[in-house]
């Protein structure tokens, strides 16, 4: 733990872990005005879904592998990592030639993003003390805030087609601005952040990494995009339902073996005894549930202005200022009332019961 520093050293190294994070947070925001120039271009609205969901997935199975891995191997080195295999894969996906290699570079982006997110919540708890951490957090919800604004309006912005050295902006500079951003996080980290490790002896799990992996991999894969990404079965005479009940199948099975897995493992990916803690599995579960919501209408407010409302990819973003404006302000106000009361649960009733009122009044338009 690193409790002990300074307060300008815990700024110094919080503002170095939210500039990779920002490159993350912008990402997932800055792509949701584009997405509709992507599938006309390649002409493949089936695949609107999966472009989106070829990055949740690899991040999703990314976090928790690379929160261990940076535990054995260091805070800083991940993080850099992470924010390189980030910055590459932008650049990829900005290139991609095909629908198909764009959802493969979307991919290897999810990878990075999964390194740089998993870092920037551990090395808070690194830093700070549980009462502490509140504001510290409300600060990394103001990030994707933050990010949430400018997103949107960026993306939008670039796709609008705008002027450059004789050059016009379209929907793959929305990837093309990552890499500048990430070549500027990059040096801020190696310059400012401490090598932080927790582990004296490694004992990778990698059986355990990989159950995981396939488990969470079936799962995505069995409930999006099942038949464009298994045509080739469909057209041999498989049914949909088969192939979504065998990937259903591998995934409990896969899942089985991972507990079993866990509880045998030296140093387990994922230790099972967190979850005898019955606050960290309810917070988990309305994590999982607040994710769901909030990247359902981020990505598919955006389609809807812009198929339903005729709005142009700029116009779109704007249209999302209302509800963004408002996660920043609540959640950097939240973060500091929570470390000054010490209380954290009326403020989560009070979100959901705001939410849940909120996209229920979405359902009238």
């Amino acid at each position: 733990m690193l409790h002990h520093f300074s307060t300008k050293q815990k700024i110094i190294v919080m503002l170095a872990v939210m500039s990779g994070l920002f490159l993350v947070a912008l990402d997932q925001t800055i792509i949701a005005t584009a997405l509709t120039s992507i599938v006309d271009e390649f002409k493949s609205f089936s695949s609107l879904g999966f472009v989106v969901t070829a990055y949740m997935l690899t991040t999703t199975i990314t976090v928790p592998i690379a929160g261990k891995l940076s535990d054995m191997y260091g805070r800083r080195l991940m993080l850099i990592l992470g924010v390189v295999v980030f910055t590459v894969g932008s650049l990829l996906s900005g290139m991609a030639p095909s629908v198909e290699w764009l959802i493969v570079w979307r991919a290897l982006q999810g990878i990075g993003g999964g390194i740089i997110t998993s870092q920037a919540f551990t090395i808070v708890g690194d830093l700070f003390t549980p009462r502490e951490r509140g504001k510290w957090q409300g600060l990394i919800g103001a990030v994707f805030g933050m990010s949430s604004v400018i997103g949107p309006l960026l993306g939008g912005w670039l796709t609008d087609g705008q002027q450059f050295f004789g050059m016009t902006t379209d929907w793959r500079w929305t990837f093309y601005i990552n890499v500048p951003i990430g070549i500027i996080a990059a040096i801020v980290i190696a310059t400012n952040l401490p090598s932080i490790k927790h582990d004296a002896k490694h004992y990778p799990d990698y059986k355990g990494a990989a159950l995981l992996s396939l488990a969470l991999a079936s799962i995505v894969l069995a409930v999006d995009n099942t038949k464009v990404v298994f045509d080739f079965l469909i057209r041999e005479g498989i049914s949909l339902g088969a192939i979504q009940f065998a990937l259903w199948a591998i995934a409990a099975v896969s899942a089985v073996l991972f507990m079993r897995q866990e509880r045998r493992a030296r140093q387990p990916i994922l230790p099972l005894s967190f979850f005898k803690n019955r606050t960290y599995t309810i917070l988990t579960g309305v994590t999982l549930l607040f994710g769901a919501a909030f990247m359902g209408s981020i990505l598919y407010l955006t389609q809807f202005n812009q198929q339903v409302y005729g709005a142009s990819a700029s116009e779109a973003g704007f249209m999302l200022l209302p509800m963004v404006a408002g996660m920043m302000v609540s959640s950097i106000t939240t973060g500091q009332l929570v470390s000054k009361f010490g209380r954290y649960k009326p403020f989560i009733i009070t979100g959901f019961s705001l939410a849940t009122l909120s996209i229920l009044a979405l359902t009238t338009l």
